[in-house]
């Protein structure tokens, strides 16, 4: 069934019953015969005594020949100015308008008649018929199309006559010569554009066209006709409409039927198959369950380890079937939190990794979030766990979302290995032969989010907190020899500052404002003096036109980030010592302690 066909039937089938239409009324006429006896009379030359004074007036001679009708050959007054009648007058009158006259007069306004009749008769057709609304759905869009073609029809074939009527005008307004029918003066700006009035080729052109568009008369009829048989029959038609679908989504849907078949006979066959395999396994799993109960970890060991991995003796393990029962202060724990379920399954999985089909030298170990939900202390203890249970495994592979516990985990990656560790080595994924560090990046957002795995960001790896790296990009501007690139310093007083505070957040708890806590530690009034200046003009500022912000004292940054470290230096040697530590030998600064200690 093609898709034409099947929007019909299901137009069809989901139709309401309409009214029938009447018949249309279509005029009958040959324009062929019509242009020809038009053609033919408007040529046609009369032979009579005519008066040159009538002939060369037609407006005079159409009023002189109705005058004629009223006076008799014997009259002998004018009926219009009362005058004697000149003898021989009446018959020169009736010489000129005699029988031959009359008679093609009469024919020329007989053809006239015939003209207007089939206009008016086009015009009416128009009028009458139906609008599409009034038919099926399925049947109006090419009953639309007919209907615009019977118009041009119409409108092509009233253009045509009425330049004909021209001709018959003209032939009755000069009934003594022959119209010359190429004249333009029968042309009309809405005819169309030739400047051929009358030849074969325009008749030609004309009719062709009027029968391609009179073939829509027919093609109207026809869809009248099926809209009447579809109302007389509506119930059988739409019967009819319906069980052609029906039928044609049997056929479409045959196939599909007759491979669901055969894949119902292959599942009944697969699931006896699959019956045997089940009783199979069920001696399988009561096996296994035999063997959990010997291989499971000691109730006791699991309470020890618990009290000691959440910091408190609350929950413990007693055997049960395959399994175990977990009890709270004695009583069943029916509602553990999502931290305590993560602790038990962490426990227990470290505890697996003892079994002996587990082999440490070749096994792979994947441990995901072990931390999630946790608090701060149970965090070191699950790395701890971590730590004593996977040691000796041949590939450690940790997913952490947790901050702290991949701190944890990157400072023992970068220490163990031996020689191959890298303690405070720069780290080079290629050139890493111990551990390596990896990150996922998010691109995108809600459907179209997509993450990639990428090396770990040097940022992220190269130092421990933000103060880590605040303190290693001014030791890296310390370091700076002869003429300093402004632009690179623009950001470093603001680095410096964040430096100082946090330094000074643990040194002098609630110290204050940065000038006074500065101070409050050691160091001499122009050290202390040049720290403030420098931080406070270039950072922090609440107006532009500061004159202290002036930005080419920024070339004074190595020497005032030097000024900075040896403050730090000078009020806590422990701890600037450890965090040069910290730092790769090559990027260590030189020691620039401030005078007056």
């Amino acid at each position: 069934m093609t898709q034409e066909q099947r929007e019909t039937y299901e137009s069809t089938m989901h139709s309401t019953l309409m009214a029938p239409i009447g018949p249309l009324d279509f005029p009958s006429f040959d324009l062929t015969d019509f242009t020809s006896r038009v053609l033919d009379k408007v040529q046609q030359n009369v032979i009579a005594q005519a008066l040159a004074s009538l002939v060369d007036n037609t407006e005079l001679a159409s009023w002189v020949q109705h005058g004629l009708g009223i006076h008799g050959d014997d009259a002998t007054t004018c009926r219009f100015c009362e005058s004697p009648m000149p003898h021989g007058r009446i018959a020169s009158l009736r010489n000129h308008f005699n029988d031959r006259v009359e008679k093609l007069q009469h024919e020329l306004m007989t053809l006239r008649s015939e003209a207007r009749s089939f206009i008016e008769a086009l015009r009416q057709l128009t009028a009458s018929i139906p609008v599409a609304e009034l038919l099926y759905p399925h049947l109006r869009w090419q009953y639309k199309l007919h209907i615009e073609q019977v118009e041009a029809f119409g409108t092509l074939m009233a253009s045509y006559l009425r330049r004909l009527l021209r001709l018959i005008r003209a032939k009755l307004n000069s009934p003594f010569a022959a119209v010359n029918i190429q004249s333009n003066e029968f042309h009309s700006e809405q005819d169309d554009e030739s400047d051929e009035v009358w030849s074969d080729r325009l008749l030609e052109a004309h009719m062709e066209t009027a029968y391609t568009n009179v073939a829509a008369i027919f093609e109207i009829t026809k869809h009248i006709s099926e809209h009447n048989k579809l109302s007389a029959n509506f119930q059988a038609e739409a019967s009819a409409a319906r069980a052609a679908l029906e039928a044609d989504e049997v056929l479409k849907a045959l196939p599909d039927w007759r491979q669901l078949e055969n894949a119902v006979d292959e599942a009944e066959t697969t699931c006896v198959s699959k019956g045997a395999l089940l009783d199979k396994l069920k001696i399988d799993v009561s096996a296994l369950a035999a063997s959990i109960k010997d291989h499971r970890p000691a109730a006791a060991q699991l309470t020890a380890q618990m009290t000691e991995y959440l910091g408190r003796k609350e929950l413990t393990f007693e055997f049960k079937d395959t399994g175990y029962l977990i009890r709270r202060n004695g009583e069943p724990a029916l509602h553990l939190s999502e931290g305590e379920r993560t602790a038990i399954a962490f426990v227990y999985f470290l505890n697996s990794l003892t079994d002996e089909s587990f082999e440490r030298r070749k096994g792979v170990v994947v441990i995901d979030d072990p931390v999630s939900s946790l608090d701060q202390n149970s965090l070191y203890c699950a790395f701890g766990y971590m730590q004593e249970h996977t040691v000796g495994v041949e590939q450690l592979i940790v997913l952490t979302h947790n901050f702290s516990f991949f701190r944890l985990v990157k400072n023992w990656f970068n220490h163990e290995g031996g020689s191959k560790a890298l303690r405070n080595k720069v780290y080079v994924p290629e050139e890493s032969k111990f551990a390596q560090f990896y990150m996922l990046r998010s691109k995108g957002e809600g459907v179209d989010r997509t993450s990639r795995l990428t090396a770990l960001d040097p940022l992220l790896h190269k130092h421990e907190s933000e103060y880590h790296y605040l303190f290693s990009k001014v030791v890296e501007a310390s370091k700076i020899e002869g003429e300093a690139n402004l632009e690179e310093m623009y950001g470093m007083p603001n680095i410096a500052r964040r430096l100082v505070e946090g330094f000074l957040a643990f040194r002098v708890p609630g110290g204050g404002e940065l000038r006074q806590t500065v101070r409050k530690l050691k160091g001499d009034v122009a050290t202390h003096a040049r720290i403030v200046r420098f931080l406070n003009a270039h950072s922090h500022k609440d107006r532009m036109d500061d004159s202290e912000g002036d930005a080419s004292l920024l070339s004074e940054t190595p020497a005032i980030m030097r000024t900075v470290l040896g403050y730090i230096e000078l009020n806590d040697k422990e701890h600037y010592d450890k965090m040069v530590e910290l730092m790769p030998v090559a990027e260590q600064p030189v020691s620039a302690m401030p005078q007056g200690q």
